[in-house]
């Protein structure tokens, strides 16, 4: 969490603390995911039978959809 969002939720009088929290947890589900995206593309890498993981059909896929969100 950051400074901020510290402050909005030791602030007693604040209205915001449930929307800190929500987005806090977003957050969280969001970074979660991009590791999961990391391990899976990293475990594929290790076992890839491709000589050169860049010409991996499935390892470029991956690699594609990451950098679309972008």
């Amino acid at each position: 969490m950051s400074l901020d969002q510290i402050g909005v939720l030791l602030d007693d009088g604040s209205a915001g603390r449930h929307q800190v929290l929500q987005q806090h947890l977003d957050d969280l589900d969001r970074r979660m995911e991009e590791m999961r995206r990391s391990r899976e593309m990293t475990e594929h890498a290790m076992g890839c039978r491709a000589h050169d993981i860049a010409t991996c059909p499935r390892f470029r896929a991956g690699v594609d959809d990451v950098l679309a969100r972008f």
